[in-house]
């Protein structure tokens, strides 16, 4: 199993992880009192959101590279070609995350 990101990943996290994390905030907030609430909110936030998300647009192979590469070289490395090569496959990950969030509540919208 490949667990590097990929756009198809961001796709599917947007359109159906956001959505379900959506309707787990309001039925915690519907159906538990304020302070059970807030820890379950966390929890929820952490495992549904974050980590997913984690796993979406974090490329941990490049990170395992450059925490290599600036541990052997740290003054070398500060200026290197290498520092401008992954944010923007990480900003078109994230692009297409939030589009097919976009997309996904605005059909839920309709729906309902």
């Amino acid at each position: 199993m490949k667990f590097f990101p990929s756009y198809l990943a961001s796709f599917f996290y947007g359109f159906f992880g956001i959505p379900i994390f959506i309707i787990g905030l309001t039925f915690i907030q519907e159906k538990y009192d304020r302070d059970l609430s807030t820890i379950i909110l966390i929890l929820w936030t952490i495992i549904v959101f974050f980590v997913p998300l984690h796993f979406a647009l974090i490329n941990r192979k490049y990170v395992k590279e450059r925490s290599k590469d600036i541990r052997e070289s740290p003054i070398e490395n500060l200026s290197s070609k290498k520092n401008s090569d992954e944010p923007l496959p990480a900003c078109k990950r994230l692009l297409v995350l939030i589009l097919s969030a976009s997309i996904s509540i605005g059909l839920i919208e309709l729906l309902l």
